[in-house]
């Protein structure tokens, strides 16, 4: 029984520690550094999945010049809630879902959100093509870029750590399981 116990205190120290690395983990990869503005944390993490800004097309339009093509109150219409934009008739919007074939998510963001990642947008097209929004307005590239392979690499790494933590945890339960099955054949 006292060796169950312990067993059971084992694998209850490695969940708090595994969950301890996800916590860790989850809070690089959501975090940024100092300098970064709210909006371009905002536009990370809401935005980037399908947007770019300066390479290209994805899911959605490139949004390099966006806030010289439109202006802030459209971009806040859009953003708080693209299919009533659409649904108003606004011609802009619906030439957007006929050529990219969706209406964009909304993704729920507050007022002062929306308007963090409007300015954002803003300075990124008074940038211009050659400016890194991620150097806090310094010109060519900067090291944001990388970041968030940086933060995908120590998530990648806390996991594996999470997962190796575990499978020697279950294999000395295992181990100990089967040291009383061979006893008991003997």
């Amino acid at each position: 029984m006292r060796s169950r116990l312990q067993l059971m205190t084992m694998v209850k120290a490695v969940c708090l520690i595994v969950f301890g690395l996800g916590v860790i983990a989850a809070n690089e990869t959501t975090s940024f550094a100092e300098g970064d503005n709210t909006g371009e944390a905002l536009f990370k993490a809401n935005c980037i999945g399908c947007h770019s800004i300066g390479e290209g097309k994805r899911i959605g339009p490139d949004l390099i010049d966006v806030a010289k093509i439109r202006d802030p109150e459209w971009l806040r219409k859009m953003i708080l809630n693209p299919q009533a934009l659409i649904d108003s008739g606004d011609p802009e919007a619906q030439k957007l879902v006929k050529e990219y074939g969706m209406v964009m998510p909304s993704p729920n963001l507050k007022d002062d959100e929306i308007a963090s990642i409007i300015a954002y947008l803003q300075m990124v097209a008074a940038q211009g093509p050659g400016g890194s929004p991620g150097a806090g307005g310094a010109q060519g590239g900067g090291a944001a870029p990388e970041q968030p392979e940086l933060t995908t690499l120590t998530f990648a790494l806390y996991g594996f750590l999470g997962a190796l933590c575990l499978f020697v945890v279950a294999g000395g339960l295992w181990r100990r399981r089967l040291k009383g099955v061979r006893r008991s054949l003997h």
